[in-house]
């Protein structure tokens, strides 16, 4: 997706350009996460897999009333799904994460100093995953020059998936809610109404009734 910038136009427009190349965003659309994806339910292991590839992960959650779509759950509550979505990465996590400590460990028998600070990392990093809290969270904190080189190396290893940020995207049928959750900032959008007004301008979606496009502050958001 081509990111929407003015400031690109103006400055093709200035330089009477021959072209014009703007940035772009990839998105990756993957099949809704369920409660138990971390232990391979519904298509679990493989999707989880997908996102380990990504650097940020962008929550699309349900926040409208219709009787006429089903609900995996039986309820629409925006924050409960979003609280499952993160819960099935982190339980992930702290699968990866304990199985990485009994493989640093006999390293730290065999005298690694090094293995001993990234233990002491992992050991933070699992403790934290247990209490509810996401590994970008629990690794900002690890601080002290000793520690740095350990906690870069454990980044790039084990591919934590609660390391990435994210973006909360409300599919909403009106305005709805877009309550910052876990830091992360939030948008909140009428996706179907998305669909039926792409390739229109705001100024016609205004005369077939539909609000302004949110895609390109999305796409922008992402970037």
């Amino acid at each position: 997706v081509e990111v929407p910038d003015e400031r690109l136009d103006k400055l093709a427009e200035f330089s009477k350009s021959a072209k014009k190349i703007p940035a772009v965003v990839e998105f990756v659309d993957i099949a809704g996460l369920v409660r138990g994806a971390n232990k391979g339910e519904g298509l679990g292991n493989q999707f989880l897999a997908s996102i380990r590839e990504v650097d940020a992960v962008l929550y699309v959650v349900r926040a409208f009333e219709d009787p006429n779509i089903v609900h995996v759950e039986a309820r629409v509550d925006p924050k409960a799904d979003f609280e499952i979505l993160t819960t099935e990465l982190m339980l992930k996590d702290l699968e990866t994460a304990s199985k990485h400590m009994e493989k640093v460990r006999k390293d730290v028998r065999a005298g690694s100093k090094e293995a001993a600070l990234e233990l002491e990392i992992l050991e933070k990093t699992k403790k934290g995953l247990e209490d509810g809290v996401m590994a970008y969270k629990i690794l900002n904190e690890v601080t002290g020059e000793k520690y740095k080189a350990s906690a870069e190396k454990l980044r790039r290893e084990l591919q934590l998936l609660t390391v990435k940020r994210g973006i909360i995207l409300f599919n909403t049928n009106g305005e709805g809610p877009a309550q910052e959750l876990m830091d992360f900032p939030a948008l909140a959008m009428n996706i179907r109404e998305e669909l039926d007004g792409a390739g229109f301008s705001n100024d016609e979606r205004k005369e077939l009734g539909l609000s302004s496009a949110k895609l390109p502050e999305l796409t922008r958001l992402a970037y």
